[in-house]
Formats: C-alpha cells, sequence, structure tokens
C-alpha cells in the first residue's frame, strides 16, 4: 500500500517531468533514491519560481512566497505540511542533511522577481544568480555525494550560474513581454544598445553582438565549471554531465544566431538531447570532462 510519502515522491517526479524538460534528462542517470531527491527538491523550487511568476493574481505572489516560506521552516522543525510536495521534500532534506539556507536563499533569489528590476553590473546580476542558481548546484552535488570541499563548491556555483545565464539569455524575449530585463546596463552601454531596443526586441547589429556576448559568457562559465565531473561519484556523473551537456548546446545554439532568441524559445530537438545523453554515459565510464557533442 503506496504511503503519503510515496504519492508525494510520485507527484514531485511528476512536476520534474512536466517542468523540467531539460533537467529530466540527467535525473533518469542517477540511481531511485538520487533521482528522487532531485525531483522533490526541483518541485520545491519550481513552485517558489511560480509564485514569484504570478502564477495566481500578482497581488498574491508575496503572500504565496511567504506561505511557501513558513512551510520550508516547519519541514526543518519536523512539522510537515499537507502540500504534495513537502513529504517528499522534508524526507529528502533530512536524508541529505541539505542546509536551510539555501532554500532560504533561493526563495530570496526569486523574491527578486516580483517587481521588474534592472541589474547595473554584472557583479550584482551574478549575485542573483547565486541566489536563484548557484545554491541549486550547492543543493545538488550534495545529493549526488560530492566531497564537501571549497573547490566543489566553488565549482557547483559557477555551475548553476552558467545555466542561470543561458536562461536569461534563452528567455529574453518573454522576459522583455514581462517588463523585465536582466542583462547588465553597463552590457548594454558596451554594445551602444539602448534599453527600449532590448525590451522592444529590435534586431539590430548591436543586439545581435550583446545576445551573442551573453551566451558566450554563459560559455566560459560551462568551461568553468566543467572539472566538477571529477568530484562527482559514478552513480551521478552522467546526470551532471548531460544537464551540463545540454544547457551548454542551448548556449551554442544561441551564440551561432543570436537574432533567434528576439523572435522565439530556443530549444534543443529530442534527437539532439538524445545525443548529449549518449556522449555524457560514455564519458561518465572513463570519469572524464564534459564532452562537445558535435
Amino acid at each position: 500500500m503506496k504511503t503519503d510519502l510515496d504519492r508525494s515522491y510520485e507527484h514531485c517526479i511528476r512536476v520534474a517531468r512536466r517542468a523540467a524538460r531539460n533537467f529530466y534528462y540527467g535525473f533518469r542517470l542517477m540511481p531511485l533514491r538520487k533521482r528522487r531527491a532531485m525531483c522533490a527538491v526541483y518541485a520545491f523550487m519550481r513552485y517558489a519560481d511560480d509564485f514569484a511568476d504570478g502564477a495566481g493574481p500578482s497581488d498574491s505572489s508575496p503572500v504565496a512566497l511567504d506561505v511557501w516560506r513558513r512551510a520550508l521552516a516547519r519541514a526543518y522543525e519536523g512539522r510537515v505540511d499537507t502540500h504534495p510536495v513537502m513529504p517528499a521534500f522534508a524526507d529528502t532534506v533530512a536524508a541529505f542533511k541539505l542546509p536551510q539556507e539555501l532554500f532560504s536563499d533561493l526563495i530570496a533569489g526569486v523574491e527578486m522577481d516580483l517587481h521588474p528590476r534592472t541589474f547595473g553590473t554584472f557583479a550584482e546580476l551574478e549575485r542573483y544568480c547565486y541566489l536563484v542558481a548557484g545554491v541549486v548546484g550547492l543543493v545538488c552535488v550534495r545529493i549526488w555525494g560530492a566531497p564537501h570541499t571549497n573547490q566543489t563548491a566553488r565549482l557547483a556555483v559557477l555551475c548553476g550560474t552558467a545555466f542561470q545565464l543561458t536562461n536569461i539569455v534563452r528567455d529574453v524575449r518573454e522576459d522583455a513581454m514581462r517588463g523585465r530585463l536582466y542583462v547588465p546596463i553597463e552590457d548594454l552601454r558596451r554594445f551602444e544598445v539602448p534599453e527600449g531596443d532590448l525590451a522592444g526586441l529590435r534586431d539590430t547589429a548591436a543586439v545581435r553582438s550583446l545576445i551573442r556576448f551573453q551566451a558566450e559568457r554563459a560559455l566560459s562559465y560551462y568551461d568553468a565549471c566543467s572539472p566538477l565531473a571529477d568530484a562527482i561519484p559514478a552513480d551521478s556523473r552522467a546526470a551532471f554531465l548531460a544537464m551540463h551537456g545540454i544547457y551548454r548546446a542551448l548556449a551554442e545554439k544561441i551564440a551561432a544566431s543570436p537574432a533567434t532568441v528576439l523572435r522565439a524559445k530556443v530549444r534543443l530537438s529530442t534527437m539532439e538531447k538524445t545525443r548529449v545523453v549518449a556522449a555524457s554515459l560514455l564519458k561518465s565510464r572513463s570519469g572524464g570532462r564534459p564532452a562537445i557533442v558535435a
């Protein structure tokens, strides 16, 4: 007979399968216990992000995030909420000894999206990336079983930042329609792009150069975090390589054709993702760094 915990994990897996279209390819490459844990923390984070994006009335988002923050605190106190995610989430954070402050930081990060804002410098954007994605990297390496070292933590944050920078450049169109601008103002000035040109999705040579630069910056972070593969145990290495490879391929596609993001969301086909996964499985057996998939 299924328990409430079983049903909670099943719910989290459904959320991950539906919403984590790229990450779920990596999740599937892990042992069941770790895969379920990744789905549980992903589902927790997905709900937090959805609250910030206004899944309900816009004026309800701060309230929803505050409720979610209190649910987080109760999970760490051993008082599990009735929300379908929380039994699996509480079980995961206890089993893998995941620090509460990482999830508190994530909620603080998505809370920054409640009101349109701009980032003057890349340093400011990098701090935001840490809150919404760097901490995710720190959670992942704990679930994967990587050693708790300063080097591992640094690489995990770089990896999360790479993913978030890719999201930012991929979602230029969607964010513009929501009145959001994540590209640093200093970069707009560097490429002589008026803020209105990017917000208005104008396809100009300067805008294309700016977008290419953002994608190439993300690629530099993928290069920098690639040694993380060596620190991840064999049973989870392919998962990291697959997620790293899929998101890197997205950044490469944008760098090659930057104007595409002004018209539509750049995606990889199922065949492209399958090729990355196959290469990741082969590479993981040798314990090597992420492979570049042509």
